[in-house]
Order: C-alpha cells, then structure tokens, then sequence
C-alpha cells in the first residue's frame, strides 16, 4: 500500500480540514452551483422564456411531429421553391409536374439529426401535448410542448457547461474551467437559443466534443516521434487513427444537424495539417472520408428528390442578394432564368452588408457576453505551452473564417430574429473564446497578492457575477408576456385551422406557424396574386412567367383558406404604393378589409372579426 497517499479522516481535525479545503469545500461549492443553476432556470422559464418566434423551430418542431405520428420525413410548411425543385426533377425523370401537393411533400429544407432527436421526444410525451395550446392568461399560456422541446434543449447546455468546464480544466486549471463553465451558463443569448427550439445547443456540443478531440490528437501528434524505419507506422498512429474517425464523425453529425457546420472543415482541416504530427496526411484522408461517409445517404436522397444536393437550403447564397431581397427566394415557383442569376457584384453586395452587421452587433457583442469579448485583448498574451498556444490560433482562425462565411450563408431567417437565429455561426466559437477569456481573467487575478485564497475565490465569483448580468437582470420585473402577438397568436391558428379538413390546404404569410400550432398544411403566399391571363400579358416581355395564386391552385392543389397575419397587413403604405410584387399581398388585404372585394381569388367567406389585430381568414365557403 502506499503511504504517501492521504486515507480516510481518522480525527475531528482530519473531519474539519476536508470540509474545509478538501472533499467537502468541493462538494458544498458543487452544490450551491446546482441549486443557484437550477433556481435561475426555473425563474427564466417561468417567466421570460415565450413562444417560438423564430421560423424554422416551429418548422422543425412539426417536421419531428410528423415523424413521430408515422407520416415520414414530410412537411406541412410547403415552400413553392420547393415545388419548383420537384418539378423540375419531375420534368427531368418524364414525370407530370401537376398535383405535387396532393400527396405529403418532403422536407427539402432541414438535415435529419435534429428532427429526429426532437421525434423521439414527442414519442414519449403524451400525444394531448402535440398541439396543445395554452388558453387564458397571456403570461402563463405558453404551449405545453414548447416548454417540452426547451427543457430537452436545456439538457444540451447543460452539457456544453460541463464540456467548457472539462475544457478549462484540461488546458489550464479548475478556476478558469469553472469560471469559464459558469460564464457559458450565465450567457443570456444561449438561453434565448435553448427556449426557442433551435439545434444551437446541440451544435455547441458538438463543437466541445470536436475540440476536445483535437486538444487529444495534437498532444499525441507532438509526444509521437517520426517512425524511423520507412513506411512503417509511427508509435501511437492507431489512438491518433481512432481520434481521427472520431473527428470525421462529428463533423459528419454536425453537417447532417446544420447543413452550415460543414464550413468547420476547413478550421478544422488545417489545425491537422499544421500540427497533426507524423502522417498527417492520412489523419486529413480519414477525417475527410468519414465525415463525407457520414454525410453521402443524405444527399443521395436530396438528388433523388430534388437533382440539387441540399434541398431549398442550397439556394441559401442566392438570398438577400439584389436579385432576391429578403423573402422572394423561398416564394420562387418557376425555374431560375439565366438573367435572375445573381453575379459577383451582387454577392460581394450581400457579404458587405452583412459583414458590416456583423462588426455592429454580434461581433463586438458575443452573444452578450463580454468575457467573450476578452479573448480578443488575450491575444496579447503568448501562451508559453505549446498545446494552448496552438489552440488559440485554431480559434481565432475559426473566429475569422466563420467571419467570412457567416454573411453569405444569411437568408431571410436573419431579419426576422437577428442573433438567436440557427444562422449565426459565430455563436459556435464563443464556448472556445470563454475559456481563453476566462484563462486572461484568472491571470490578471493571479498577479495579485491575495491574503488568503478565499479572498482569489471570492473575485473570481465577483467576475461570474459580473459576466452573468445580462442573464439575471433579465429575471427582473417587468415580466414580459409569453405569447409574441400580434405576429403570432397560436390559440387563433388553431382555432382556424381546426375549420379545415385533414385533406385540405391553407396558404398563409407564416406558414411555419400554421404547419406547428394548426397541424395542417399550408403553403407560402406566392409573389403574385391578380388574374393569370392579366399577368400572363405583363410577362411576355419578359419571357418569364411569375408566380401567382393560382398557378398553385390550378395545377397543384386546391387552396381552400387563406390566412394573413400581421406579417403582411402592417406593411407600410409607403411599399404598398410600390409597383412590385412584395406589395400584392399587402394591396390584396387593404382591398378585402376597406372594400371587401377578394378580387379574382375564389375564396370570398371571411371569418367574422379575424381581421381583428391585423389578422385576416378567408375561406371558399362559410366553415364556421
């Protein structure tokens, strides 16, 4: 037996040091970090957490439902981009391209992983849950199953707390891990992503899990000799094998969460080869191969379907270009021309105005928090081990190059909810950016002299405290209302779409509310709205076809409702007096509201008092 290791407490005074230094002290900070954690979340979703407002959470959130409930990989958010997708491949394969939405469309939009990890929540929730809606007061009515899918979220970041904190601790100390883990919980942008239904969490997991895997992969890479003998292996290449197929399979996973991780490749790619160690090469080869593995059934699916690899997400870079301003991609019906093409002007255009909003708000900020922040003034500091060195250039080089690629992959998404948005790809490397913060920090700290550590600790808490404001002070009167009206009110969706049958079709300005809180289907407002023959004139100028209503309803399916919100009726006049498409819709609600004339649309039933705060149902005939 050793005797150099400490035993058990024999006496009082072993009893009173444990509690006090040792085994104890832990355990006492452990749990008041539980408890505090635990009493901060539950105010937050009891009071601040809403219902979703962001697009793609309700079209993810009723992606998984349609999986859970055994109608396949199918949406009932229809975009007519895809419409025009399946139509060209149609065409492609000699197939009619009419009556593509009479039987369930397939999602084109999302990657699986997600989907499927919220499916098998709603598999063990209770169907009464599934499309429930609060009633009553607006503070307490939030949907019983969002406030399901945010604790399955919130488990993640608890995770990715746990995962900052074993970083910290691998790269520095326990003080920087827990100053570190305690900064990510304390971030008041993660909990927005955890209770607004997006993979966020989950991604940053990932990230965690692949960093830690890299910290493993270089340490080897540098403790491992050139291999003397010729073409023989190098000691260790077969842990530094398995790293690297571990390293493959994140990736692989995260592309197939977020078609955009795939941009981590390349960070990631050239971490290996500048510091991979011996064979090199063959580490790049297998990661490679693995993720690419990982990631070929998908889109051979996606060609299947479509012809295009990734679905209506590959036309991402098209959006918010000149040639399609925020919200006219996705209502694409009819093949792109050759003039519609954006050039480079006008994708040098878009990454322009969204770098540049990019250094307003979400660089400087960091998701609001500024120890993130810090990590930029630590790259003064030269780390003198080699290990935190290397990964510091890995992060700012990951930092810099999500910089660039950040303001192309941005669709409409964007706008809609700026920051807490699934295309914000600079949130990723803020759990990296925390640790170094928080290393910059203990330093400063450290060249005090401190009495006691007590006293060290004590302005290390300070620091947390201090990090974590933005999250605390939002728990603090006044409380905000859950539901986000008058853009989105659940209880009236439902209430509309529960005047539709199962096989009847809606088309709305927010379909991806109408497809969560109504489960039914419902496709997207198309560009244009007045009489076929009348457009069909003003197009032969310009030898394309636009889109319109009843290119849908004519040759796809039959709309039976048509549902407008908010989205569409608070447009303002001045874009309403504009000659263009993205005012059609607006023009249409004034006319059915002041005149009530529906024009050429056969649908003339309007629900009694639905035009009450800006929101507008109208039917082929009278449902209610």
């Amino acid at each position: 037996m050793d005797s150099s290791r400490p035993g058990p407490p024999k006496g009082i005074q072993d009893y009173i040091y444990q509690l006090e230094e040792g085994l104890g002290k832990r355990f006492v900070k452990w749990i008041f970090l539980a408890f505090a954690g635990l009493g901060v979340a539950a105010i937050f979703f009891l009071t601040e957490a809403r219902n979703y407002s962001n697009p793609e959470a309700m079209d993810m959130a009723q992606l998984a439902r349609n999986l859970a409930t055994g109608r396949g990989y199918t949406t009932r958010y229809i975009r007519p981009l895809a419409i025009n997708l399946l139509g060209q491949k149609a065409r492609l394969d000699g197939q009619p391209d009419t009556g593509l939405l009479r039987q369930p469309v397939p999602d084109l939009e999302h990657p699986p992983v997600y989907p499927l990890l919220l499916a098998a929540v709603f598999k063990v929730t209770p169907s009464v849950y599934h499309q429930s809606v609060g009633k009553g007061n607006p503070f307490t009515n939030r949907p019983p199953m969002e406030v399901i899918l945010s604790a399955f979220n919130f488990g993640w970041l608890l995770l990715g707390a746990w995962l900052v904190y074993r970083l910290g601790l691998r790269l520095f100390e326990h003080a920087v891990g827990q100053l570190a883990a305690l900064a990510f919980m304390g971030t008041e942008a993660l909990w927005r992503f955890t209770t607004n239904g997006l993979a966020t969490p989950l991604l940053l997991c990932l990230v965690l899990a692949l960093v830690n895997a890299l910290v493993s992969l270089e340490f080897l890479g540098r403790e491992t000799p050139v291999s003397p003998l010729p073409g023989s292996s190098p000691p260790n290449f077969g842990r530094r094998f398995r790293l690297a197929l571990g390293i493959g399979a994140l990736l692989g996973i995260g592309c197939l969460t977020r078609y955009s991780f795939a941009w981590f490749l390349v960070p990631v790619l050239g971490f290996v080869m500048a510091w991979g160690g011996p064979r090199r090469w063959a580490l790049v080869g297998i990661i490679t191969a693995t993720a690419v593995l990982l990631v070929t059934p998908w889109i051979v699916r996606n060609l299947r379907l479509t012809g295009v690899p990734f679905g209506t997400a590959g036309y991402a870079l098209l959006d918010l270009t000149d040639k399609f301003p925020a919200g006219r991609l996705e209502r694409l019906q009819q093949p792109l021309s050759f003039d519609q093409q954006p050039n480079f002007d006008s994708y040098f255009g878009k990454w322009m105005k969204g770098a540049a909003e990019t250094l307003r708000d979400p660089l400087p900020h960091l998701g609001g928090n500024w120890l993130a922040a810090l990590f930029l003034a630590g790259l003064m500091v030269q780390f003198r081990e080699v290990g935190r060195r290397r990964l510091h250039y890995f992060t700012l080089s990951a930092l810099l190059w999500f910089f660039l690629v950040e303001p192309l992959c941005q669709t409409q998404l964007s706008l809609l909810v700026p920051v807490v948005n699934s295309e914000n790809l600079l949130i990723l490397v803020m759990p990296l950016m925390l640790v170094f913060g928080a290393a910059f920090v203990t330093m400063l700290i450290d060249a005090i002299e401190w009495n006691h550590l007590l006293l060290r600790d004590l302005a290390l808490g300070i620091v947390a405290f201090l990090v974590s404001l933005p999250l605390l002070t939002s728990l603090l009167p006044p409380r905000k209302q859950t539901i986000i009206e008058p853009l989105y009110a659940p209880g009236l969706i439902q209430t509309l779409a529960s005047f539709m049958k199962p096989s009847e079709m809606i088309m709305s300005d927010i379909p991806w509310a109408v497809a969560w809180y109504g489960n039914c289907d419902c496709i997207r407002l198309p560009l244009q709205v007045e009489d076929p023959k009348r457009l069909k004139k003003i197009a032969e100028s310009s030898r394309s076809l636009p889109e319109d209503f009843f290119e849908i309803n004519d040759r796809q399916r039959s709309v039976n409702a048509l549902y407008l919100s908010p989205f569409t009726s608070e447009v303002s006049l001045r874009r309403l007096l504009e000659n263009d498409a993205d005012s059609a819709w607006g023009t249409f609600y004034l006319e059915v509201l002041l005149r009530r004339n529906a024009g050429n649309v056969p649908l003339k039933n309007t629900y009694p008092n639905s035009a009450k705060s800006g929101h507008l149902f109208l039917s082929d005939f009278v449902r209610w």
